[in-house]
C-alpha cells in the first residue's frame, strides 16, 4: 500500500505545468495539428432535413471529382431494418469522402446525389408532447418513468405554513471544446494508429475494435495534446469510424476533424430540463414537501435525466414523476456533471423563492436544512467561510430598489458530485543507469494538468527534481487507465503512479544493495 510522503518537496507545493511552456509558445502539437505523410482530408455529407427516410444515394459523381480517393455511403439501404434508413435530426452522417485536399473533399462532398422522403418532425419539446404531434419513433414521443414518492407530500403541503408553486427551466446547451471532434486514421496492412482528440484512448481503441470487427490488439490510439471535451469525447464518435473506413478504403492516412457548425449539430448536448413544483416550508424555516412534474428533453431517443430535489437539502415528503422527450435533434452526452446543473439550479431557485416567502435570510433557510455534517456533507463549513469571503453580511435583501437598468445582488448555491478513482488503473516505471526515471500510464491530459501531476508523485516518490522524471501518456500502449471523466483521474493515477514508483524503487534498492553492504531497507531515495 502507497505511503504519504513525510516530508513532501514536491506533492501540495505550487508547481508550474510542465506542458506551460509548450501550449504557450504553439509547440504542443493537437490532433488537429497533425500531418502524416500522404494524407487525404475526409468531410462528411449530412443530412438537411430533421426527419426523412433515405430512398438512394449516388456515389458517381462524387467518386469521378478531383483528388477524390475514397467515398462512402454510411446509411446501408440494404439492412432490412426500416429505422436504420431513416435520418432523426439535420446534421445525421449520410456520406462521407477522402480526397487530396480539404477543398476537394467539400466539392465533392456536395456531388453525392441523396433522395429524400422528408417525414413531419418536431423541433421542440412542447412541439413532441401534443396528442396530433408526429411520431418520430415507433414507440412515441415520450418515456415516462415511475413515480417516485417518499412519505405525505399532500398532507405535508397542505400543513405547510408558505407555499411556493412554479414552474422552472432550462434550455439544452450544446458542447464547444476549442478543438472539435476528429481524429488522423493510418492502416499498417491491418494495424491501424488513430491520432484523436478524446477523453479516452483506451476508450477509442475498443469502440473502434468493435465497429470495426478487428482485434483490439491491431489498434493504436493516441493522445499527446486536446482541446476540451467536457464528457462529449468519452467514447468512440461515428466520425473516427467514419474516418478509419475512409483510411482503409483510400489505403492512405485520413484526416476526419469536424467544423464548428457540425459540433453543434451531432457531437451531443446537455439536456434540457422542466419543472413543475410545488415545496412547502414551515413558520420556523424547515422544508415540509416537495412535489414536482418533470420532463425534457435529450433529442432524438435520448433521455434527459436531472436529480430532483437536488440531493442537499433535506425534504422529508417528497414526490416526482418524470417524463423523457423525443425531438428530432441531435443526442444528448455527458455534459459537466450530467443533469446535475438542472437539478442544482431548479432546487436553488425554490429554496431562494421559500426565503422570499419566510422573509428570511436565503443563507439561513439553507443553513437549517443541511444534512448532518460528515467527510462528504460539509456544506455548512463551506457556507459560512463563503459567506465571510464574499461579505454575505453586506447583502441587501432581494430586490434592489436603487435607480437604473443595472442591478447588484449576491446569491449562494451548493452543489455536489463524487470521483473515486479506478482500481483498474495501471502504470509501468523504468529506472535508467543515470537515474532518470519514466511512468508511463495510458490515461490523457485533456488539460487539467495529469501529465505534471504524475510527475510529481513519481518525482516525489523517487527524490528527484521534475526534471529527472518523464510522464509518458496518451498511447493505448501504455498500461490501462479510464477516461478521463467523472472527476475520477487524479484519483485514478496518483495512487498508481505512487505504488508502481514505490514498487520500482524496491527493487531497485534490491538490486543494489548487496553491492552497497546494506540491507535495501536502509536504503532511501533523496
Amino acid at each position: 500500500m502507497a505511503s504519504w510522503p513525510t516530508n513532501p518537496e514536491l506533492i501540495g507545493k505550487s508547481i508550474r505545468r510542465i506542458d506551460g511552456p509548450d501550449k504557450t509558445q504553439g509547440k504542443a502539437k493537437y490532433t488537429y495539428d497533425l500531418t502524416r505523410p500522404g494524407m487525404l482530408y475526409g468531410r462528411i455529407l449530412r443530412s438537411p432535413h430533421a426527419h426523412a427516410r433515405v430512398v438512394s444515394i449516388d456515389l458517381s459523381e462524387a467518386q469521378k471529382a478531383p483528388g477524390v480517393k475514397a467515398v462512402l455511403a454510411l446509411i446501408d439501404l440494404q439492412n432490412p431494418e426500416p429505422l436504420t434508413h431513416k435520418v432523426l435530426f439535420a446534421g445525421q452522417d449520410v456520406a462521407a469522402v477522402a480526397a487530396e485536399t480539404e477543398e476537394q473533399a467539400g466539392d465533392a462532398v456536395r456531388l453525392i446525389k441523396v433522395q429524400y422522403e422528408v417525414l413531419p418532425h418536431v423541433a421542440t419539446v412542447e412541439q413532441a408532447r401534443r396528442p396530433e404531434a408526429p411520431k418520430i419513433l415507433p414507440a412515441g414521443n415520450m418515456r415516462q418513468g415511475n413515480v417516485d414518492e417518499t412519505g405525505d407530500v399532500e398532507t405535508a403541503l397542505k400543513n405547510s405554513a408558505h407555499v411556493v408553486e412554479a414552474a422552472y427551466a432550462t434550455q439544452v446547451v450544446t458542447h464547444t471544446s476549442l478543438e472539435t471532434h476528429g481524429s488522423i486514421c493510418e492502416w499498417d496492412g491491418d494495424k491501424l494508429t488513430v491520432w484523436a482528440s478524446t477523453q479516452g484512448v483506451h476508450a477509442i481503441r475498443d469502440g473502434l475494435a468493435k465497429a470495426l470487427d478487428g482485434p483490439q490488439a491491431n489498434i493504436r490510439v493516441v493522445t499527446d495534446y486536446m482541446g476540451g471535451g467536457f464528457g462529449s469525447k468519452l467514447g468512440t464518435d461515428r466520425c473516427d469510424v467514419t474516418c478509419a473506413r475512409l483510411a482503409k478504403a483510400a489505403g492512405r492516412p485520413v484526416k476526419l476533424m469536424l467544423d464548428r457548425k457540425e459540433e453543434h449539430l451531432a457531437t451531443g448536448n446537455r439536456p434540457s430540463a422542466y419543472a413543475r413544483v410545488r415545496a412547502g416550508v414551515s413558520a420556523d424555516g424547515k422544508l415540509t414537501a416537495f412535489d414536482a412534474e418533470t420532463w425534457g428533453t435529450g433529442g432524438a431517443g435520448a433521455g434527459a435525466g436531472f436529480p430532483l430535489p437536488y440531493n442537499v437539502y433535506q425534504f422529508p415528503n417528497r414526490r416526482r414523476r418524470h417524463t423523457d422527450v423525443y425531438i428530432n435533434a441531435g443526442p444528448q452526452r455527458a455534459m459537466r456533471a450530467p443533469g446535475h446543473p438542472q437539478g442544482c439550479f431548479i432546487t436553488e431557485v425554490v429554496m431562494d423563492e421559500l426565503a422570499d416567502r419566510l422573509r428570511m435570510d436565503p443563507l439561513e433557510l439553507r443553513l437549517r436544512n443541511l444534512p448532518p455534517e460528515a467527510p462528504d456533507a460539509m456544506w455548512g463549513k463551506y457556507y459560512k467561510m463563503g459567506a465571510e469571503r464574499i461579505g454575505w453580511s453586506k447583502r441587501h435583501p432581494t430586490g434592489d430598489a436603487t435607480p437604473g437598468p443595472v442591478k447588484r445582488g449576491l446569491g449562494c448555491a451548493a452543489n455536489r458530485w463524487a470521483g473515486a478513482g479506478s482500481r483498474q488503473t495501471r502504470a509501468q516505471c523504468e529506472i535508467f543507469p543515470d537515474g532518470g526515471v519514466v511512468m508511463r500510464i495510458g490515461t490523457q491530459d485533456i488539460g487539467t494538468g495529469t501529465r505534471t501531476i504524475v510527475e510529481i508523485v513519481t518525482a516525489e516518490t523517487f527524490g528527484l527534481t521534475l526534471d529527472q522524471v518523464v510522464a509518458e501518456i496518451g498511447d493505448t500502449r501504455f498500461p490501462f487507465a479510464p477516461g478521463s471523466g467523472g472527476s475520477v483521474t487524479i484519483g485514478s493515477v496518483s495512487p498508481t503512479a505512487r505504488v508502481t514508483a514505490e514498487k520500482a524503487l524496491a527493487a531497485l534498492a534490491e538490486k543494489v544493495a548487496p553491492a552497497l553492504g546494506v540491507a535495501a531497507t536502509d536504503i532511501v531515495a533523496a
